[in-house]
């Protein structure tokens, strides 16, 4: 009768015993009790005891020989799973094979065998009906006449991950991208009706409307597939207030729009003013008749090798004029350089009138359109008909000219790293100067020599920001700051700075926070309500500031010696005792805050009092909100809502890091995120990928940007990288 599992490990704890010399007597219980592996394992030393009066020696060995036993057990058990697992796979997939060969024996002479199938017979993740994939935009630049990639998530584009059927068609992931770039049918970049729509490949090629996920993932063999959507704006022309609005568009909006026309002219009857009365009215308009109606022609759609024409406006008289159109608008103008120039504009739904007081209008109505030209007052043209069969151009940037708007300035400002302090004051003394992306390309120079790649408002934060370290370094004070007469600083000079106090706030919210705040209340309110005693105490060195803080406190406790140096330093005229030291310091500090930078207050006020227009609860307020610290940090750093395991540790670390910065470290790590060192816009994170070399946390300051690798191992290798980026000299700001 064979053994039972049991009774076999009690034979093997018995011979084990018995090779320690234990009494062969004592064992037989043993075999009795079926004590096994894991019975004995478990006992306590008096259970045993109880069982078999074993020495203590004994008993620990045959527990240690029971544990070993029981781990060699389970290795054991897990070979024999993984061996039969091995067995009913290569069964089942001999099975498939003899099936295959059985249901097509004529043709297996002919077609190879698929080793890749049977290789993956078994597998569940083969027979799995999705596949993750990943989706990218790419949209047509009309400017450079190409695709371009939308990366940022900001602007409504990067790379979206999706799980998809492997049934899926091209069709169906172009109606799937569409609901993710487009939301709700729009999107930054216009609605979803106005965009033609493509699907190709990851190597941006044509993919076959019968290719199905599985099929690309089979014919690619890549570890993640990607499409990408290939977006085209289908409208046309400019919008109507494009060309109309009081304000100016940018250049680059003017380009994007830009359209060419077609140059058929044979469908452009003879427009005839009639002569009816001997004098024109001003700005009254004249009605003509529908048989002398007209029609714009239709837009053409450049395709990626169409260029605009660049041709220019000439000379003309009036019987030689030219029509420009975009979209449904068009222009219509003479060369006389007067202010009687005409001008034609056309929309579907707003009749813009650019005129002055001498200009007549001529009207022309339909159920289709609405056209009103206009023609200067001295201009006599009778009953001559006005030819509008004249090649239709495409409008250049540099024609479209609004009456009384100066052309875009196209003017640099350049700064030097390390010189910006200089160099802005003497901008600024300009009355009218303003540092404005919009009016000027402002440029800064690296100490190498070498112009800086990064542009727009981000640059010009870190501008101000290295103008104002420059100023606090040259005032008197520790946490906060005022400042000082200067020989090669005058009344001229200190107008510049207030001037570059309002531009910085008006433009962007910056303001000088280190500097006392009851120097801008005396500028602006012409009074202060702050306590001068505390704000002087912030103004002294930490160590001067224990000693007066004691002082008020415990006069008797005070070094007497230490306290009169510190007091005679800010010229302190009385001996101090333990009931005048507050009005001694009352008095220092009103000298220190108020007197001494009188002048400079008094060159200020001007400025900040007419074109600032500030309460003094917007004041307290800047102060209070502006002022960095790591709770505030915190709460401007946003992250994606749907972030992965992974991404979420990397914000737990990057949290961790800004908990673990001093003062300095934090206005350091702010400027690095935004240009700014003081609070001011949310920070946006985003993550990447990147490795080796290569890797570190980078910024765009003109989004207020931080981008973040997600592949650091652990807390300390991000912190390592973030400091050396924060702690170095000089940041070069450049394109991510």
């Amino acid at each position: 009768m064979e053994e039972s599992p049991d009774e076999t490990e009690s034979s093997q704890i018995i011979d084990f015993l018995k090779s320690r010399e234990v009494d062969p007597s004592l064992l037989q219980k043993i075999k009795d009790e079926k004590i096994d592996y894991a019975t004995l394992a478990d006992l306590g030393e008096d259970q045993i005891k109880g069982i078999i009066p074993l020495k203590l020696g004994d008993l620990h060995a045959a527990k240690r020989f029971c544990i070993e036993a029981l781990k060699k057990k389970k290795q054991t058990v897990r070979c024999s799973s993984l061996i039969q697992k091995w067995k009913k796979k290569t069964k089942e997939a001999m099975k498939m094979k003899n099936d295959k060969s059985d249901s097509t024996t004529d043709s297996s002479e002919d077609s190879p065998v698929d080793h890749r199938r049977l290789r993956l017979a078994g597998n569940q993740n083969a027979t799995k009906l999705e596949r993750k994939i990943e989706i990218g935009w790419f949209d047509f630049d009309f400017t450079r006449m190409e695709y371009h990639q939308v990366k940022s998530l900001i602007k409504g584009g990067g790379t979206r991950g999706v799980t998809a059927l492997k049934a899926w068609k091209p069709k169906d992931i172009l109606e799937h991208a569409q609901k993710i770039f487009f939301p709700k049918g729009t999107s930054k970049r216009g609605k979803l009706s106005q965009f033609n729509f493509e699907l190709r490949d990851f190597s941006a090629q044509n993919i076959p409307d019968e290719s199905t996920v599985g099929d690309m993932y089979e014919s690619t063999n890549v570890k993640m597939l990607r499409y990408y959507m290939f977006t085209k704006r289908n409208d046309q022309g400019y919008e109507s207030d494009d060309l109309c609005s009081p304000k100016r568009k940018s250049s680059k909006s003017l380009k994007a729009k830009n359209r060419a026309y077609s140059d058929d002219e044979e469908s452009l009857p003879e427009l005839t003013a009639p002569r009816k009365s001997t004098t024109p009215v001003p700005n009254q308009p004249l009605i003509l008749d529908e048989t002398q109606l007209y029609s714009l022609p239709d837009l053409e759609i450049p395709t990626e090798n169409t260029s605009p024409r660049s041709d220019t406006c000439e000379p003309h008289s009036f019987n030689d004029i030219q029509l420009q159109t975009s979209g449904s608008s068009a222009i219509l103008g003479s060369d006389t350089p007067t202010t009687s120039s005409a001008y034609m504009l056309v929309d579907d739904e707003i009749n813009f009138r650019l005129t002055d007081e001498n200009t007549n209008v001529i009207t022309v109505r339909n159920p289709a359109e609405t056209v009103s030209i206009y023609f200067g007052i001295g201009d006599d043209f009778g009953d001559a008909p006005i030819p509008l069969n004249v090649p239709i151009r495409n409008i250049d940037e540099e024609q479209i000219v609004l009456p009384n708007t100066p052309p875009p300035s196209t003017q640099k400002v350049r700064f030097h790293q390390g010189n910006i302090f200089q160099e802005l004051i003497n901008l600024y003394k300009e009355e009218n100067f303003q540092l404005d992306e919009s009016i000027y390309k402002v440029e800064r120079v690296l100490p190498n020599g070498e112009t800086e790649k990064g542009e727009g408002i981000g640059l010009i934060r870190d501008i101000f920001t290295e103008f104002w370290d420059s100023f606090y370094s040259k005032c008197n004070g520790g946490d906060l700051k005022v400042p000082i007469l200067r020989h090669d600083m005058g009344e001229e000079e200190w107008q510049a700075v207030g001037r570059i106090i309002l531009n910085g706030y008006k433009l962007m919210e910056y303001f000088p926070i280190r500097l006392a705040k009851p120097l801008f209340e005396d500028a602006l309110f012409g009074e202060n309500l702050t306590d001068l005693t505390e704000v002087f105490l912030q103004i002294v060195p930490p160590a001067e500031q224990i000693v007066l803080r004691n002082a008020v406190e415990n006069f008797d406790a005070t070094d007497f010696e230490e306290l009169c140096d510190i007091l005679s330093s800010h010229d302190c005229l009385k001996l101090p005792n333990a009931g005048n030291i507050k009005g001694i310091l009352k008095e220092i500090s009103h000298k220190e805050i108020l007197q001494e930078p009188k002048f400079i207050i008094e060159c200020w006020k001007p400025v900040l009092r007419t074109f600032l227009q500030m309460k003094r609860s917007d004041l307290d307020e800047i102060y209070e909100k502006k002022i960095p610290t790591v709770k505030k940090v915190l709460q401007l750093i946003k992250f994606p809502t749907d972030m992965d395991f992974i991404q979420q540790t990397t914000a737990n670390h990057l949290k961790r890091f800004v908990r673990s910065l001093d003062k300095q470290q934090l206005e350091a790590f702010i400027r690095f995120c935004t240009g700014s060192n003081i609070l001011s816009e949310e920070i946006k994170v985003e993550f990447n990928k990147m490795d080796g070399f290569g890797r570190r946390p980078s910024a765009q300051t003109c989004g207020c940007v931080l981008k973040i690798p997600t592949t650091y191992d652990s807390f300390t290798e991000m912190r390592e990288e973030f400091k050396n980026i924060l702690t170095s000299n000089v940041w070069e700001m450049g394109y991510v």
